[in-house]
C-alpha cells in the first residue's frame, strides 16, 4: 500500500485567525511503479521527493513574519480607503473581481456605494476596525489591490470578506 504524506496549510482566518486544512499527497512508492512499469510515475515519485517538507510550524511562522512587516508599515486610512475605492473603480481590477465573486459581487458594491459620500478617513476607519477585529492584516485593500494586480484572483474573496464585515456608515 502506497505511503500518504500529511500536509498541513493555512486555509485563512477564522476563530482564532487562522483556519487549518490538511492536504493529502499520494505518494508513489516503488511498488507503485513497478506495479506500472510506467517511467511517469517514477518521475512523479522524484517530483514528490524534492518538495520540502512544510509543517505548522513553518506556516505560522511565516504568517507571523507578514503579520509583524504589515504591522511595522502602520495602517494609513485614508490609503486604505482609496486603495478600496481603487479595485471597483478600475475597469480591469474590477472585472477580475467581478468574475471570481460571481453573484457576490454585486453586494460588495452596493456595501461601498455609501461610503462614497464619506471622508475617505472614515472609510479608512471603517476598513481598520474589520482588519483589527478580525486580526487579518492580510485583508488591506493595498495588499489586495497589489495581489490583484500581480495576478492573485484569489485576493477577491478577501475583497468580500471585508465588505461583509464592514459596518454601514452612521446616518447623517
Amino acid at each position: 500500500m502506497a505511503a500518504l504524506r500529511q500536509r498541513v496549510l493555512v486555509g485563512g482566518a477564522a476563530a482564532l485567525g487562522l483556519g487549518l486544512y490538511a492536504v493529502c499527497r499520494h505518494r508513489p512508492s516503488a511498488s507503485d511503479a513497478g506495479d506500472a512499469g510506467d517511467a511517469s510515475s517514477s518521475a512523479a515519485a522524484g517530483e514528490a521527493e524534492s518538495e520540502p517538507a512544510r509543517y505548522i510550524n513553518d506556516v505560522m511562522n511565516d504568517n507571523a513574519e507578514f503579520d509583524a512587516h504589515a504591522r511595522a508599515q502602520g495602517f494609513v486610512p485614508v490609503q486604505q480607503a482609496e486603495a478600496l475605492l481603487t479595485i471597483f473603480d478600475d475597469a480591469a481590477i474590477r472585472s477580475v473581481v467581478q468574475q471570481k465573486l460571481g453573484p457576490r459581487f454585486d453586494g460588495c458594491a452596493a456595501k461601498l456605494e455609501p461610503w462614497r459620500a464619506q471622508a475617505p478617513a472614515d472609510l479608512g476607519a471603517a476598513i481598520e476596525r474589520v482588519v483589527t477585529d478580525l486580526a487579518a492584516d492580510h485583508l488591506r485593500p493595498d495588499g489586495m489591490l497589489q495581489r490583484l494586480r500581480d495576478g492573485v484572483d484569489a485576493a477577491s474573496f478577501g475583497v468580500a470578506t471585508l465588505l461583509t464585515n464592514m459596518a454601514l456608515p452612521a446616518a447623517p
